[in-house]
């Protein structure tokens, strides 16, 4: 199927949609019913930005079977509606409350809508579900554009193992300053100027 798109090098994004849509509508149905073909033909519709398809194919998919990496990308991508997108994906909230990957793509979904606090609920689920370094830049993010930087500094202190994951362990400097290092007196930064006398 990824000749549909291939044989068009020089087509825009819209034309390659559209080849990609015959050559999955004349499939047989055995082949179209297939849960790795279709998620090919997913990723080969975002991949050319056609999203508001891959949402549709990415909705039957999982009408028809949970995966946690579909709802992930589902939270990624933009539907024709927003407020269908989310309310479709809310609709797995029962039977999946504490799952990190929904609660993350719900949070992107509430932003899509515009619902700020329900977003900083959702991404603070998901961050207490499962500590994730993309979660956590999903919350910083919002709340700095909130203008909660306390709240968005402490945030970032308290999680800020996410950040230095995957870094080598290299020596640091200990918290406090060593003795041996000068240290200013408060007497000395509020000191005032002295001048000499002008003869």
């Amino acid at each position: 199927m990824s000749k549909a798109s291939a044989s068009y090098p020089h087509a825009d994004n819209e034309e390659k949609a559209k080849a990609l849509g015959v050559a999955w509508h004349n499939m047989p149905g055995q082949l179209t019913s297939d849960d790795v073909l279709a998620r090919h033909y997913t990723n080969l519709l975002v991949s050319i930005g056609a999203e508001e398809k891959a949402e549709a194919a990415i909705r039957d998919l999982l009408k028809r079977n949970w995966d946690d990496s579909l709802i992930a990308l589902y939270g990624r991508i933009e539907g024709s509606d927003a407020g269908k997108q989310l309310d479709f994906a809310k609709s797995f909230l029962n039977d999946y409350p504490m799952n990190p990957d929904l609660l993350l793509t719900l949070g992107r979904l509430s932003l899509r809508n515009q619902h700020w606090g329900k977003a900083v609920d959702y991404f603070e689920q998901s961050l207490e579900e499962e500590s994730r370094p993309e979660t956590l830049s999903e919350l910083a993010r919002l709340l700095q554009h909130m203008g909660e930087t306390d709240r968005t500094l402490k945030l970032i202190e308290n999680n800020f193992s996410l950040i230095g994951n995957g870094l080598p362990q290299l020596p640091m400097p200990d918290k406090t300053p060593a003795k041996t290092e000068a240290v200013i007196s408060d007497d000395h930064i509020h000191a005032k100027p002295r001048f000499k006398p002008i003869s």
